[in-house]
C-alpha cells in the first residue's frame, strides 16, 4: 500500500474517530504493544491485508482520536520485523511509513497476506 492511501486511510479514520476494519491505532510512545501480535497476525490474514497506527490514542469511551506522536519508531519497526519474522508461520513482509501528522511523528505499518499465499 503506497504513502498516499495510507494517510487517507488514516485521516478518513480520524475525521471519523474511529479505527475500521482495516485499521487500528496504537499509542505506542515508549514501546511496542504486548497485544501487537494478535493486530499483526489478524491483519496479515484478512484478504486486502491492513493498517497498524503508532503514535495515535484511541479513547473508546469518550469516542476520540489523539495524535499523540511516538519517540520509538526505529524500535518499533526493528521489534514488528522480528515478530514478522520468528512469530509468523509465513514469511510476512511488513510496509512501514513514517508520517508527520499534527507536528508529531507516526509510524503506519501495512500488513498484508503474501500472494503467493
Amino acid at each position: 500500500m503506497d504513502k498516499e492511501e495510507t494517510i487517507k486511510l488514516i485521516e478518513e479514520s480520524i475525521k471519523n474517530k474511529t479505527e475500521t476494519s482495516s485499521i487500528e491505532f496504537k499509542t505506542a510512545r515508549n514501546d511496542l504493544p504486548k497485544s501487537i501480535w494478535k493486530s499483526v497476525s489478524s491483519f496479515s490474514h484478512r484478504p486486502g491485508g491492513g493498517i497498524i497506527v503508532f503514535g495515535i490514542d484511541e479513547d473508546k469511551n469518550k469516542h476520540k482520536l489523539t495524535i499523540v506522536g511516538t519517540d520509538v519508531i526505529d524500535n518499533l519497526q526493528e521489534k514488528i520485523g522480528d515478530l514478522a519474522n520468528n512469530e509468523m508461520s509465513f514469511t510476512l513482509r511488513p510496509e512501514y511509513h513514517i508520517l508527520e501528522m499534527k507536528g508529531k511523528a507516526i509510524l503506519a505499518i501495512y500488513t498484508g497476506m503474501p500472494q503467493s499465499i
